[in-house]
């Protein structure tokens, strides 16, 4: 995993959160979003919290710009490799 989002665990929770939901709306087996799909959600996600004031808020809209930024400069098989290890993290932490 990049050592930038390995420091920003919220960004690791949105990306995680929205393949999820990608997955659970997939008709087929589940897959992984394009990163320009994701880059969408991410935007649409951030949009809709900047409705929203509040200092706690910030910080969610500014993890979600650093999703966005990362994401645009990622190569399709790290991006991959880090929704898998996000996968492991979050279903292990699920488990205990």
């Amino acid at each position: 995993m990049k050592i930038a989002i390995k420091k920003r665990p919220l960004s690791q929770y949105y990306l995680w959160k929205l393949s999820n939901d990608y997955e659970q709306k997939a008709e087929t087996d589940p897959t992984v979003p394009p990163i320009k799909q994701m880059i969408g959600q991410l935007k649409a996600e951030r949009h809709n919290l900047e409705k929203v004031s509040g200092e706690i808020v910030s910080v969610h809209i500014s993890s979600l710009a650093f999703l966005e930024d990362f994401l645009q400069n990622v190569p399709e098989h790290s991006y991959r490799k880090l929704l898998q290890e996000l996968q492991e993290i979050f279903i292990y932490r699920k488990e205990k």
